[in-house]
Order: structure tokens, then C-alpha cells, then sequence
């Protein structure tokens, strides 16, 4: 990105309903279609925005997990005519557990994904960070700095995606 232009960035924070995904993608897909219609280039939701980050034990149910990639599912589709980048988080299961997975999408497809705590860099000047609590910003500044030097960039913005939990 040359100097002369701007991004625009927006930070969307749904009234999430804990373990109701269908109706979370819905109000998800809402703010998609207005931070689009505002002109924003990224829009960015909070961590487990699908499902709420207070379901507890739920999320250790299937049915809930499928719901939730349903949900998914259902955002990626919904805003493939819109412009723009969205950053959703939604609950998966993997080897290790239950891990956050963090979907950059633009125009009905995944354009980047993380599993975890991982950084995902969507334009040279923001990193993108599935996460912001207090007890992990040390590694978060050190990570942008192991990344200044390992790019040779200057990575200006980190753009953090735990705007709240449900």
C-alpha cells in the first residue's frame, strides 16, 4: 500500500446471543452489509462472534459446532456481493481441543484463516490479531517487532479482533 492511501477500517460488535449462531451470522451479515454501504475496506468482529465466547460446556457439544459452521457458512455466502474484507471468529474442533478460528472473508470466499492464537496479515501495514487480552499484548508487541525485522516493513497497525465476548 503506497503512502497516498487509506485504508478503512471498521470494528463491527454484534449483540451476540450465546449458542445461537443462525441468529448471530444474521446480525453479522447486517453490520457486514453497513460497514460495506459506509465504505469500509476491513471489518473486523469480535473473537467467537458465531457463537458467543460464553457457551462453556456447549461448545463441547456437536450440535452446536455444526451450527455454528452452518452460521459460517451462511456469512461467507451472504456477503459475497459485498466490498470489502470481513474477520469472523467462530468455535472448531481440532486434535488439541476447541481452538478459534479466525476467517478473513471477501466476496463469498476465505481469503485467509488461522487456527489458534496466530496473527493473520491481510495488507503490509496492519496485522491482524484474533485476539486482545491484557496477559498476551507483551507477545503481541513482540511478535510486530520479530515481524518488522523479518519483513524489513514497518508494520505500523495491529488491529486486535476481541472487541467483547457474548
Amino acid at each position: 500500500m503506497s503512502q497516498s492511501q487509506h485504508l478503512h477500517l471498521a470494528a463491527a460488535i454484534p449483540m451476540v446471543k450465546p449458542a445461537d449462531p443462525a441468529a448471530n451470522s444474521e446480525r453479522l451479515t447486517s453490520l457486514a452489509t453497513r460497514a460495506a454501504e459506509q465504505g469500509a475496506d476491513i471489518t473486523v468482529f469480535p473473537d467467537w462472534c458465531i457463537t458467543g465466547a460464553t457457551c462453556g460446556d456447549l461448545l463441547q457439544q456437536p450440535t452446536l459446532l455444526d451450527a455454528a459452521q452452518q452460521a459460517t457458512d451462511h456469512f461467507i455466502q451472504a456477503t459475497q456481493t459485498l466490498a470489502g474484507t470481513f474477520v469472523i471468529s467462530t468455535p472448531v474442533r481440532t486434535a488439541t481441543g476447541i481452538q478459534s478460528l479466525t476467517l478473513a472473508v471477501s466476496h463469498g470466499s476465505i481469503v485467509q484463516q488461522v487456527c489458534g492464537g496466530e496473527s493473520l496479515t491481510l495488507v503490509d501495514d496492519v496485522i491482524l490479531m484474533p485476539t486482545a487480552q491484557p496477559e498476551v499484548a507483551g507477545y503481541y508487541h513482540n511478535l510486530r517487532q520479530r515481524l518488522t525485522q523479518e519483513s524489513g516493513h514497518d508494520h505500523k497497525s495491529m488491529v486486535w479482533c476481541n472487541c467483547g465476548f457474548g
